[in-house]
């Protein structure tokens, strides 16, 4: 599950912490440095500035990586192919007070009304 104003995200989208030194922010660039790939197709979409369109758009590419990595564990896999785990991306936008499920087959984000 993602939230609407990451700061994570933030410094992914616009690398503000890039090359900082572990006691200054450099173990948040480690961290979000999973999400380079994601970052890349955002930046070409959407730029890298600080709006909140591009920001978003970070927030629910991370949610979608956060699935293909917890994916990546066997365990989850062979649980995910039996039916008896089922992994879910969701997002709460935090300023709406919201909360958005992904539909992977879209891959699009929608409002839980339920």
């Amino acid at each position: 599950m993602g939230h609407g104003l990451c700061g994570g995200c933030h410094a992914a989208l616009t690398q503000d912490m890039r090359d900082a030194q572990p006691g200054e922010g450099g173990f948040i660039a480690g961290w979000i440095s999973m999400l380079d790939e994601a970052r890349a197709k955002v930046v070409a979409e959407h730029g890298d500035d600080r709006s909140r369109v591009a920001g978003r758009a970070m927030e629910h590419a991370a949610v979608q990586v956060s699935l293909d990595n917890l994916r990546t564990f066997p365990w989850i896999r062979e649980k995910e192919e039996r039916n008896v785990l089922s992994l879910k991306g969701a997002y709460f936008a935090v300023a709406e007070g919201v909360l958005y499920l992904l539909d992977e087959k879209t891959g699009q984000f929608e409002a839980y009304d339920g």
